[in-house]
């Protein structure tokens, strides 16, 4: 690939759903950190990134998978970023086939997690007071649905 086709061009403008990438499977331990996710990216001609975000998840039958999320400042107009973005239009996604033989699968995060200045104690606060709000509010729901059922009984005995 020449330098001219990997230059930076400008900007490509993007709806919010393709302003980050997504990974379902990280094939490699040694990937699994975000500076290696910026690396790789940065290797493949995908710049600008404004964070990556690691999951882990364990399937039905108890194996483990780390998935990745590559957040952008924005999509620069190279030959790499339209070839990736017009596959993944394409097919859904693109394959970058590592050193190793293994693929890497790129797909646009459809569900994107917005960024915020909080730190993770206040998140969790947050997250115990939404928990409570629920559960008062469930109780309400089925005070309020008992309440129905005996108005409705007032109504027609037959009910």
């Amino acid at each position: 690939m020449s330098v001219i086709q990997n230059a930076i061009c400008d900007i490509i403008p993007t709806n919010p759903l393709e302003s980050s990438l997504f990974i379902p499977c990280i094939p490699d331990a040694y990937l699994c950190s975000e500076n290696n996710i910026e690396r790789l990216c940065y290797n493949i001609g995908l710049y600008d990134i404004k964070r990556v975000d690691i999951s882990t998840v364990k399937n039905e039958n108890g194996t483990v998978r780390n998935m990745a999320f590559i957040h952008f400042h924005v999509w620069h107009n190279t030959y790499n970023v339209r070839l990736i973005r017009d596959a993944i239009y394409k097919n859904g996604y693109y394959l970058y086939t590592l050193p190793n033989g293994k693929f890497i699968k790129f797909m646009f995060n459809n569900n994107p997690i917005a960024e915020t200045d909080r730190n993770i104690h206040q998140l969790a606060d947050d997250l115990a007071r939404a928990e409570i709000t629920i559960i008062e509010q469930s109780n309400r729901i089925r005070d309020l649905e008992n309440m129905i059922r005996l108005l409705q009984r007032e109504i027609d005995p037959d009910y």
